[in-house]
Parts: structure tokens; sequence; C-alpha cells
């Protein structure tokens, strides 16, 4: 959500799927959000958003997990962004 100020408030479940080091997920738990389930097909990217949450002091609410979008389980999250790297993004489908 944007505040309409100088703030962005991320609220609810966040996905950052291929997650690297789980950057993403960590800021939108800083933001404001419940939990991020970071999710990444390198093994290597899930220890390191692994250590990262606990850097940070999130790994309570940080869940690095391996795979790719069939590691999901049937979960669901809400709209959300993307870094998609550096380009201009399309715009969201209708619903």
């Amino acid at each position: 959500e944007y505040d309409g100020g100088d703030h962005i408030i991320v609220v609810g479940r966040v996905l950052d799927l291929g997650s690297g080091s789980g950057i993403l997920g960590i800021a939108a738990i800083r933001l404001g959000a419940a939990c991020a389930l970071c999710v990444d097909v390198n093994p290597d990217a899930v220890a390191a958003a692994r250590r990262n949450g606990a850097a940070n002091r999130v790994e309570d609410r940080l869940r690095p997990r391996p795979g790719g979008p069939a590691a999901l389980g049937g979960e669901s999250f809400a709209p959300g962004g993307a870094n998609a790297g550096g380009g201009p993004l399309p715009a969201p489908a209708a619903r």
C-alpha cells in the first residue's frame, strides 16, 4: 500500500519467487509484511536467504524454500510487484 506520503507499507504475506539472497522478502518484512516466502531453484540462494534472514533478525518470518513455482504447494498470495532487471514492467493483467 502507498500511504499518499513518503511511505510504502507492505501488508499480508509476500512471495519472493527467484529470491536469490532474499533481500526483497527481508525488505517486505521490514516494511510491515507478516511473512515472506522466498523460493529459489538454487540451493546456495536458499542458504543465503536463510543466513540473511538471521543476520537481519527476521528469520522467524522469512521462509526460504528450495524449488520453483511448484514449491508453493497451492499457497496463494496477493498481487505484488517485481524486480525484473531494471526495465519497465508490464501493466498488471485485468481481473
